[in-house]
């Protein structure tokens, strides 16, 4: 999941250009993506975005 720490931060291009795949709206303006966490973190982060980690329960999908 990853968290806009301000609005219209650009979360899904970012995540998109890691090759991440969208996976729904999340919470606070958040997206929910699946993708490597590691080609991830370090460019949303700059970007002023928080990745999470979250069980796929909560993300809508099956435990």
């Amino acid at each position: 999941m990853l968290i806009p720490l301000r609005p219209g931060l650009p979360a899904a291009r970012i995540a998109l250009a890691a090759d991440a795949r969208l996976l729904a709206a999340g919470p606070g303006g958040g997206v929910i993506v699946r993708g490597d966490r590691d080609a991830l973190f370090w460019p949303l982060l700059r970007a002023g975005v928080l990745t999470m980690a979250a069980p796929a329960a909560l993300c809508g999908g099956r435990a």
